[in-house]
């Protein structure tokens, strides 16, 4: 009993920490792209109050602390300090891997190839010792572990496994529930396809993600703070379409999304900001009775999972939307990690940068 109550101490000391940090990181974002702090911290309250039926665990407060932090070292130009991060948040759980593609691009822009070659090896680095110490600790599981992600059906949550649903309304296939894999999945014919479509579609939203930050970065007549939000728009949407179009969804994930929820806020994008927190607000709904309900198929749970993912899906489209610097009248340049008033000239991003990179 005693071993028990200091087990939960201890986790909830590390959820303590988690959100601490994770909302104090968020706090100097905030500085960077104008957001209000009060408004920050308000939101980022509400939205871990909004899933605290769901309670949060350390495994995913401290992957969305290490992103946030990624995201700040990446606005201050800490080219070799972000990629430590962003790897260590990768060993943590692997979602972040897919700012990847976002945090070269910024780097390449605004403090050119080399700092993005040093932050790529740094993130390597890190990423296979990481790796290496895992198998030299046991070789055999880390391929059990590859292997259940990889064999893991469509959890209930899931876009993947709504749409398996729907079909069977509509007389198309028939999908059952099965609990497995430490979760209950749905699965039936055409959840493999559902599934690899779900990973393909991942794969293009990052790739369009990515050309989308450049062009914003590419505008010539963008404000640095525009430019700053565009990265923060870019990471967090990215990590949105991994959430929504993934094979996996538990009601957790959404922790991940408190951060930019707390900086929609800040920055007063009120739609953007009400469609997360409806989402989280559903999420907050599917506990219990209401859990149950969606296991055995009921058509009500189902839609309100449904209508959730197609939330966070407008979510996606808002934060694309709000990846376009144009319009504003100061230049676009890197944050030197301190405010200023001076201008660029046209196309120049790096006369200012307020040195090398880290």
């Amino acid at each position: 009993m005693g071993t028990q109550a200091i087990s939960r101490c201890t986790k909830t000391m590390h959820a303590d920490a988690s959100t601490a940090s994770g909302q104090a990181l968020t706090l100097k974002i905030a500085d960077l792209v104008d957001a209000n702090r009060m408004y920050v911290t308000a939101a980022f309250t509400l939205g871990l109050l909004a899933l605290s039926v769901h309670p949060p665990r350390f495994f995913d407060l401290a992957p969305t602390g290490l992103v946030v932090a990624t995201v700040l070292l990446l606005l201050r130009g800490r080219a070799r300090a972000s990629g430590i991060v962003m790897a260590l948040a990768v060993l943590t759980k692997v979602f972040p891997l897919v700012l990847v593609p976002v945090a070269g691009i910024w780097l390449v822009a605004t403090h050119g190839h080399r700092a993005a070659m040093r932050a790529g090896a740094a993130f390597g680095l890190v990423l296979l010792a990481g790796i290496a110490l895992a198998v030299a600790v046991s070789a055999t599981g880390v391929v059990d572990m590859i292997e259940f992600h990889l064999d893991r059906p469509a959890q209930v949550h899931s876009t993947p496994a709504v749409l398996l649903r729907l079909g069977d309304f509509f007389g198309v296939g028939a999908p059952r529930t099965q609990s497995s894999f430490g979760s209950d999945n749905v699965v039936g014919a055409g959840g493999a396809l559902l599934i690899a479509a779900g990973t393909l579609a991942i794969g293009l939203v990052l790739l369009a993600l990515t050309v989308r930050l450049h062009r914003a970065l590419s505008d010539q007549m963008a404000s640095t703070s525009a430019a700053r939000w565009s990265l923060v728009a870019g990471c967090f949407g990215a990590v949105v379409a991994t959430v929504v179009l993934g094979k996996v969804l538990s009601p957790q994930f959404l922790i991940w999304q408190a951060p930019v929820l707390g900086l929609l806020a800040g920055r007063r994008e009120w739609r953007a900001g009400g469609l997360l927190l409806a989402a989280m607000l559903l999420t907050s709904l599917d506990t219990g009775a209401t859990y149950s309900r969606l296991v055995d198929g009921d058509g009500l749970a189902i839609a309100v999972v449904a209508v959730r993912n197609l939330l966070l899906g407008a979510l996606l489209a808002e934060l694309w939307g709000q990846m376009n610097t144009r319009g504003h009248s100061q230049t676009c340049r890197p944050w030197s990690g301190r405010p200023s008033t001076q201008r660029t000239s046209p196309g120049s991003w790096r006369s200012h940068s307020g040195g090398k990179p880290a």
